[in-house]
This record gives C-alpha cells, structure tokens and sequence, in this order.
C-alpha cells in the first residue's frame, strides 16, 4: 500500500494508481517532469528540443554598422525556459592597405548580447581570408524571440565588402530542460 497526497486530501492505493489523463497543477495541460518520470521500472527523459538554421545566402555587408540576419532569428521561446544559442559563421575578409576591419556576430535576446563570435582582420595578411569560428551563451528568457545582428566596422583604411558565407554560417537554439544557474563552481 502506498499513501499519495492529492488536492482532494490524501488517499490510500493498493501501489496502483489509474488514470484517464494527467494534468499540470492549473488543469490547462500536462505536467512538466524536469528529472524525467519512472513508469514501471522504466524512466523517460524529457526531450530537449533544438533546432539549426542556416544562412539561405551569403550576407554582403556594406558600409559600417549594424544588419539584423534574419535567418537567424528564432521565435516562440518560452519565457522562464533555459536555452543555448551556439553561432558558428565563416567570413570572407579583404582589408585595404593599412586597416582592420572587425565582424561581429551578435546574438541578442530582449536587447542584451547573450553570445557573440568576432572576426578580425588587418592587412597584414595575405588577401581573401576566410575565418570560420564558432560562439555560445546560455540564457533564460525573458521575452519570446533571439536575433542576430551582424556589426561591422574598419579603422585606418577604406571600408571593404566583407561576407558572412552561406555554405557554413549556422545558428543552433537548444531548450536546455533542467539546468539551473549556480555558484557551486568557486
């Protein structure tokens, strides 16, 4: 016999319970297991969803600035959930004689950078650089949305035309189902 505290009091089973249908706590829908549940000797995790877009084409960024990438902008985040965004990007880099110029890849949820990956190139190096590198944050929301906006600049020469490239350029959101921040890790 097992004893199980309900809303309608405290009741007693012969260690079986049966039921036609489980609900959260409010009735609207059903309960959130974050260490997963054990069903007669099995347990099942609770799924992590994720998903990966890629850029549809190369981004030419010209002039100085910022350009949102809207390939990269992922809706529908639950407010209060954990998430990892992870960038990974490939550019092309040409400066003139005597500038750097700096890329940046920006992911921004509810106005505040949570990841970001930097390229950045002087002449010094030989012409048509192609950097690849990648950049993660872990977040929780506070607003249903994640963008990212591309930042551009260049000192001491002529602006060029850098580009984000298609082929390799990917934005990863991962809903992270029982994390908790901590400062356990001194």
């Amino acid at each position: 016999m097992a004893n199980y505290n309900t809303t309608s009091g405290n009741h007693t089973f012969n260690d079986e319970i049966r039921v036609d249908e489980i609900k959260n706590n409010a009735g609207t829908g059903a309960p959130d297991f974050p260490n997963g549940i054990s069903i007669e000797g099995q347990t099942f995790e609770k799924t992590t969803k994720w998903q990966t877009k890629f850029l549809s084409s190369t981004v030419n960024v010209t002039g100085s600035g910022i350009t949102n990438v809207s390939d990269f902008t992922f809706n529908n985040l639950q407010i209060g959930k954990t998430y990892r965004i992870t960038l990974n990007g490939r550019i092309d880099l040409n400066p003139s004689t005597g500038a750097t110029e700096q890329v940046i890849l920006v992911a921004k949820h509810n106005g505040n950078a949570v990841a970001s990956i930097e390229f950045r190139q002087d002449d010094s190096a030989s012409d048509n650089q192609r950097i690849g590198v990648a950049g993660t944050g872990i977040f929780t929301a506070t607003a249903t949305s994640l963008t990212v906006d591309l930042v551009h600049t260049c000192t001491n020469g002529t602006l060029q035309t850098p580009n984000v490239s298609h082929y390799s350029s990917a934005a990863t959101i991962e809903e992270l189902p029982s994390h908790a921040e901590t400062s356990d890790f001194t």
